[in-house]
């Protein structure tokens, strides 16, 4: 039961985080993120092809 209840708790907090967020907002930072890394990996790719 105490398990149960740390979930639950652990739950509760999440559902509370989701609820303050949209998925937009999360899928635009999550592709500025991925951008920021592309554009630093791309040049080492083209440098290692040629």
């Amino acid at each position: 039961m105490k398990q149960d209840a740390q979930e639950s708790g652990w739950l509760n907090r999440v559902d509370a985080f989701l609820e303050k967020h949209s998925w937009d907002h999360t899928w635009a930072r999550m592709m500025q993120l991925v951008k920021s890394v592309s554009i630093l990996i791309v040049p080492l790719k083209r440098g290692q092809n040629g």
